[in-house]
């Protein structure tokens, strides 16, 4: 039995995530009705929601 377990090693570059990808990101969400505005009730099917900032944050997974 180990004494604790090691944590996950990011890959290379995995950490950073450059403005055009977050961007492409949020718009496909926001395209496909995943994404409310923050604090509104999701809809079956909507994943995030989107505060003031253009903040996104996840409220629950999808299971399909």
């Amino acid at each position: 039995m180990p004494d604790e377990a090691e944590p996950a090693e990011t890959p290379p570059g995995g950490e950073e995530i450059d403005e055009a990808t977050a961007e492409r990101f949020r718009r496909d969400l926001i395209a496909r009705g995943e994404v409310v505005p923050e604090n509104a009730e999701l809809p079956p099917g909507a994943t995030h929601d989107l505060d003031e900032n253009g903040v996104l944050r996840r409220r629950r997974f999808s299971t399909y």
